[in-house]
């Protein structure tokens, strides 16, 4: 698994999880959501981290960070940067330990979720 699948996968499981599911399957995804929550916080956290230091600073010395997420930089160079080091932070790659975990298919769900779940859940 990369770092950024990761992101994706736990997204689509908290919003999965918001449906009625059979317990076992909500179970099994609540489960899935605790494992992915400390990986997709540490990306967060460190492409946050890096937006700071790249980002053009304020009069008070503040990343200038628009909507939460559009970063403006202050050169051309510290954009490149920024753009390389958040592709090498997604590309990080960790092993959950185990197969993906199991569950019913859901009457409904987006195709999106199923992408983002692969290799994390297989539907049965």
């Amino acid at each position: 698994m990369i770092l950024f699948e990761t992101v994706a996968a736990y997204e689509a499981a908290i919003k999965l999880c918001e449906h009625e599911l059979a317990y076992e399957d909500a179970y099994t995804l609540a489960k899935l959501c605790a494992e992915l929550k400390p990986h997709a916080e540490y990306y967060i956290t460190e492409e946050r981290k890096l937006a700071e230091l790249c980002a053009k600073k304020s009069e008070n010395g503040l990343a200038i960070i628009a909507d939460g997420n559009r970063i403006t930089f202050e050169s051309a160079e510290l954009r490149e940067h920024f753009e390389t080091k958040r592709a090498e932070l997604a590309m990080v790659n960790f092993d959950l330990g185990h197969e993906p975990y199991k569950i019913k298919k859901p009457e409904m769900i987006r195709g999106a979720a199923i992408l983002a779940l692969e290799g994390f859940v297989e539907f049965v």
